[in-house]
């Protein structure tokens, strides 16, 4: 099992200390600054990070800050900062940064937020939304305890949901991140021992 301590956490995060209202307003100024190679880069360890690192010191980073950085740019940081959390949560990047040829083969793959973009393109893959994907943890620990009850067929209980939408990939984005993940991955390494430093 792969857990990310804070994702979702980051963006209410970011949102209070930017100033937007909601999540949304938030997402849309991120899309509206747009990426650029020389964006700030965000650790999104806030509280912490279990998967790939298992490393309660680690912390949230800002990287590449300039006087020219705006809120735009540290929502647009924080939302690029998850996504690539939610692609490493699995091991699924090389020591370079790349995703291996296992995770390759997968055609479709599912997450149910607004990081469906960036976490595609960071992945160069499709990701795919399935009806009810907001609530898929407690609907399959209903099923499981479905299955305990009464002892039917797992295969007849346990059935894929409809699909609700594909989000391809975004080529010029996925070949910025294939860049910018580098770096990403990078400054955990270089920062791991400073984090355990500073939690003493």
């Amino acid at each position: 099992m792969a857990v990310i301590l804070s994702a979702a956490a980051n963006l209410d995060w970011v949102m209070a200390l930017c100033g937007f209202k909601d999540i949304p307003e938030t997402f849309g100024a991120a899309e509206k600054r747009g990426y650029h190679k020389n964006s700030p880069i965000f650790l999104p360890y806030l509280s912490g990070e279990r998967t790939p690192h298992n490393d309660p010191t680690a912390r949230g980073v800002f990287f590449g800050l300039t006087p020219e950085t705006n809120k735009a740019d540290l929502a647009h940081a924080v939302m690029e900062g998850v996504a690539l959390a939610f692609c490493r949560r699995s091991g699924r990047f090389d020591r370079s940064g790349q995703p291996d040829r296992r995770y390759q083969r997968h055609r479709r793959w599912g997450a149910h937020s607004l990081l469906g973009t960036p976490a595609g393109s960071a992945l160069n893959k499709p990701m795919t939304y399935r009806e009810g994907g907001e609530v898929g943890a407690a609907y399959g620990a209903a099923r499981l305890g479905r299955l305990a009850l009464t002892g039917e067929d797992p295969d007849t209980v346990c059935v894929m949901p409809p699909v609700t939408r594909v989000v391809e990939p975004e080529a010029e984005m996925s070949e910025l991140l294939a860049h910018r993940r580098l770096i990403y991955v990078s400054l955990y390494q270089n920062l791991k021992k400073t984090f355990r430093e500073y939690a003493i």
